[in-house]
């Protein structure tokens, strides 16, 4: 193997794992966000529930 085929390998694996990381670093800040918003959503709903008992 010739050294540029490494390299190029090598440059080619650090830029897709890079790409990958920050779409997951995104797509957890979303995804914490969603949980929030869940959890939200479920806490009203309940009470929604609880005043149309009443």
């Amino acid at each position: 193997m010739d050294r540029e085929l490494i390299s190029n390998i090598f440059h080619s694996f650090n830029r897709f794992f890079l790409t990958t990381n920050s779409l997951y670093r995104k797509f957890h800040k979303i995804h914490k966000n969603f949980q929030k918003i869940l959890f939200f959503l479920l806490v009203f709903y309940k009470n929604i529930q609880y005043f149309i008992n009443l």
